[in-house]
């Protein structure tokens, strides 16, 4: 963290300093994506195509999502797709976000008419594209805004 003196030399020049919502990791120690090991107090369901987890360099990615939904890593179930269908069955929660559009099509199909009318669901390009470009960023945090307002509202 910054000392006292540069906080101040920082707020003289008119930069304000920001903390993140959320740690990176939860009390155990847990990082933020890792699968929920329970559905209790889950509210955000994210599902990837498979192998994506195992991804180095798309580790930071999975992890900064969690937190910039500004939620615990407890509270985010990964489910993985093969493109057709899902590993396991969605929990029903008010929040999905499907990264690529295999995910988007396996984890709708599961869903019931009547949850997806109910819930806030977005869709975000394919898991390589994300960090491509500015405006890959920019179209990500579009997609996470609805979900956002959704958990911080409830």
């Amino acid at each position: 963290m910054l000392d006292e003196r540069r906080r101040e030399l920082l707020a003289a020049i008119g930069i304000e300093l920001y903390c993140l919502r959320a740690p990176a990791a939860d009390a155990a120690g847990t990082p933020a994506h890792e699968p929920a090991t329970t559905a209790a107090g889950v509210r955000v369901a994210i599902a990837i195509p498979r192998g994506i987890r195992g991804d180095a360099g798309l580790a930071s990615l999975l992890a900064q999502l969690v937190r910039a939904l500004g939620i615990g890593a407890a509270e985010a179930a990964w489910i993985e797709t093969d493109g057709e269908r899902v590993e396991a069955p969605l929990p029903e929660v008010g929040c999905y976000l499907m990264l690529g559009a295999a995910a988007a099509r396996a984890g709708s199909a599961q869903l019931p008419l009547e949850r997806q009318r109910a819930a806030t669901i977005a869709v975000s390009a394919e898991c390589g594209e994300l960090f491509r470009d500015a405006a890959s960023r920019r179209a990500l945090w579009q997609a996470l805004k609805p979900l956002v307002q959704r958990l911080h509202s409830a």
